[in-house]
């Protein structure tokens, strides 16, 4: 991640950063204060996480679905044409990436994820947003593209929970935050 994502400094006008920069200070505060602190996880998933803070309490794994099955909260519209494509693929084949809405990645971030995702010789399914590397230098991905078009899909935004419950999805790569 980078600092110059950071919520408030995301924001133009001073008095809006200083006042979302005070409200993440009070909720650290409230933290620091909090005897318990419950999150969307399982033990088994994170233990390792949850050693390290042992206030923190796993109550998931939640889903973010209403009764319909709709997800209620999406930063941006998912490329529902993915799922055609998982459709096509084998059971448990797919190795699905996705970094969230805030992660910005430098050239050779980006870079050393595409020859990992080429080297696998695994179909895969990667979310690029638009700005999600520095620079906006996507000259490499033009040229990931063409070698992996037989077995990769990138899309902008994926439909995640939908995607995730597909029997094709073998591997899931996130940044775990």
């Amino acid at each position: 991640m980078n600092p110059s994502t950071f919520m408030w400094t995301t924001i133009e006008n001073f008095t809006t950063q200083k006042i979302l920069f005070d409200l993440m200070l009070r909720n650290i505060r409230a933290i620091n204060k909090a005897e318990w602190l419950l999150c969307n996880s399982i033990y088994d998933l994170e233990d390792e996480a949850f050693a390290l803070v042992p206030k923190l309490f796993p109550v998931g794994s939640l889903s973010g679905l209403d009764k319909q099955g709709n997800l209620e909260v999406n930063f941006w519209p998912g490329d529902t044409s993915c799922l055609k494509w998982l459709d096509q693929q084998l059971p448990c084949s797919v190795i699905y990436m996705a970094f969230g809405s805030f992660t910005i990645l430098n050239h050779t971030q980006f870079q050393e994820l595409a020859i990992a995702l080429e080297l696998s010789n695994r179909p895969c399914l990667w979310v690029v947003r638009l700005d999600i590397m520095e620079g906006k230098d996507n000259a490499y991905l033009d040229g990931f593209h063409n070698r992996v078009v037989d077995r990769g899909r990138m899309v902008d935004w994926a439909p995640q929970q939908v995607v995730l419950g597909h029997p094709s999805i073998a591997c899931f790569m996130s940044r775990c935050a």
